[in-house]
């Protein structure tokens, strides 16, 4: 297994929501026979040419728009120890510089989905963020990574959005 490769797939995503712009009413974010999730209201539902599925992108600030996007891998290993290869991962990543673990714990969706969430705050150029991680069993050695990233001065104001947001997620 590559660990790194989900931490890769988003970084990709973090380049391209820089341009992205938000509006609307509430969305849901659907990958059929796979999951679902409801987007932090006023933000836009969309394709991203760096994701797999669609993604929950809000409005932007300071060159950046803050994004939930979802990334599935085949793994075989149990989820805490996908957790701790992929958070290896993160670290060794030429990409990042300064990742720093702010917090990690048991996190549990509405419908009773049981995962983890990790918090790092990490920097991307010159871009200083504060990424989220939720990482759910998917069945059929499947492992979903939910991240929901911002800037890190926005970190305290978009945590409570993410945690919302991703207590919607479900499997189908």
């Amino acid at each position: 297994m590559n660990w790194p490769r989900p931490i890769l797939a988003v970084l990709g995503l973090l380049a391209t929501a820089l341009t992205c712009r938000a509006g609307g009413g509430p969305q849901t974010v659907v990958a059929p026979g796979l999951f679902s999730y409801q987007a932090p209201s006023g933000w836009t539902v969309q394709d991203s040419p760096a994701s797999r599925f669609k993604v929950a992108v809000g409005p932007a600030a300071l060159g950046f728009a803050p994004n939930i996007n979802v990334v599935i891998e085949n793994a075989t290993v149990p989820l805490n120890d996908y957790v701790a290869g992929s958070m290896r991962g993160l670290k060794a990543s030429s990409i990042l510089t300064g990742v720093t673990l702010i917090e990690q714990g048991p996190f549990r969706t509405a419908g009773g989905i049981d995962g983890q969430r990790v918090v790092v705050t990490d920097t991307l150029g010159k871009i200083n963020m504060r990424q989220t991680f939720y990482f759910f069993d998917g069945g059929s050695n499947a492992k979903l990574v939910v991240t929901a990233s911002c800037l890190a001065s926005d970190g305290a104001t978009k945590a409570p959005l993410f945690d919302a947001a991703v207590k919607t997620f479900t499997l189908e």
